[in-house]
């Protein structure tokens, strides 16, 4: 298979990379962090997207086969997916890191003193969010 530019540019390709030159910018700018330091989580995350779209995808295949046989659901079956295909458990699942991530501002917000000004928040957020990735990689480590 060979890969062929398109004739002309395609506008939401465009804004997509605006979209994330400014968020990168904004990480340099405003985060403290270096390059090489939120390149990692920021990566990850455009793979799970990556992967999640690939596995959505052949999810609904395979819900659509489902429906109209007689043999039982392979949609939690791991070995259903074909390869090139992760197979994410809905713990995994990049909706479920970002409602993650809600709730536990939710959370916050609800628990913290109201003492702390948004900008105090918001570093204690950072402080906390950094804490809780570099658990997670730890543990995959492992």
């Amino acid at each position: 298979m060979q890969w062929i530019a398109p004739p002309e540019r395609d506008n939401g390709t465009q804004t997509l990379e605006s979209r994330l030159w400014a968020a990168a910018d904004q990480l340099r700018a405003n985060s403290g962090l270096t390059s090489a330091q939120y390149s990692q989580p920021v990566l990850g995350l455009i793979f799970l997207r990556f992967a999640e779209v690939r596995f959505l995808a052949q999810r609904a295949v395979l819900e659509k086969h489902a429906a109209g046989g007689r043999r039982g659901s392979r949609v939690d079956d791991p070995t259903a997916y074909q390869a090139g295909i992760l197979y994410l458990t809905p713990l995994a699942q990049f909706d479920h890191l970002l409602r993650l991530k809600l709730a536990i501002e939710d959370a916050l917000d609800e628990g913290l003193p109201r003492a702390y000004t948004p900008e105090l928040y918001k570093n204690k957020c950072a402080v906390l969010f950094e804490h809780l990735f570099e658990t997670l990689r730890e543990a995959a480590t492992l």
